[in-house]
């Protein structure tokens, strides 16, 4: 695959060279190999957030929106970007969120984070 121009959408100013293969390996999997699934294994400090922020915004320009596989369309555009920590989670929002002026990601909670203004002694998914 001709590696595809993605430094408009990587959310810092440089793209490193471990970064450079990261993403271009992912584009190749979902673009040309039409994977479904693709997952990058990468240490600490290699830029594994601003990885795939460029991977999401690239295929959301670029990719088609679908393509079919095995009888099933698959969507190709739109990205989550899963934390098993609240911490990592405001780390993203502070990098990549509205506040950070880039506004390039939200961010969901789960249900026990949110109290409920019709039920003010519990949580709303008690109240079910």
């Amino acid at each position: 695959m001709t590696t595809p121009d993605y430094t408009a959408y990587f959310p810092f100013p440089t793209v490193r060279p471990e970064q450079q293969r990261a993403i271009s390996f992912a584009l190749d999997a979902f673009l040309v190999q039409k994977k479904r699934f693709v997952i990058l294994e990468a240490g600490t400090g290699v830029g594994k957030s601003g990885i795939a922020v460029a991977i999401a915004r690239y295929l959301a320009a670029h990719g088609s929106p679908t393509f079919q596989l095995d009888d099933t369309t698959i969507a190709t555009t739109g990205a989550y970007v899963l934390t098993t920590q609240k911490i990592l989670q405001a780390q993203y929002m502070d990098d990549f969120g509205p506040i950070s002026g880039k506004d390039l990601m939200r961010s969901l909670k789960s249900a026990s984070n949110y109290g409920c203004r019709y039920y003010t002694d519990m949580r709303c998914s008690d109240s079910r």
